[in-house]
């Protein structure tokens, strides 16, 4: 996680990026369009954690 210019937290790059090709990834494994939901957002100690 990062701040934005408001001070908030926001994901950084390499997660952003990760969930970027998760549709990417699930639809080479099933060999079918696959759209997986968005995680849920859960704030922690050290950022954040995405399930």
């Amino acid at each position: 996680m990062e701040e934005d210019d408001n001070n908030e937290q926001v994901p950084n790059k390499f997660v952003q990026q990760l969930l970027g090709v998760v549709d990417r990834a699930a639809t080479a494994i099933h060999q079918c369009p696959m759209k997986i939901p968005p995680p849920f957002k859960t704030p922690t100690p050290y950022g954040g954690r995405l399930t």
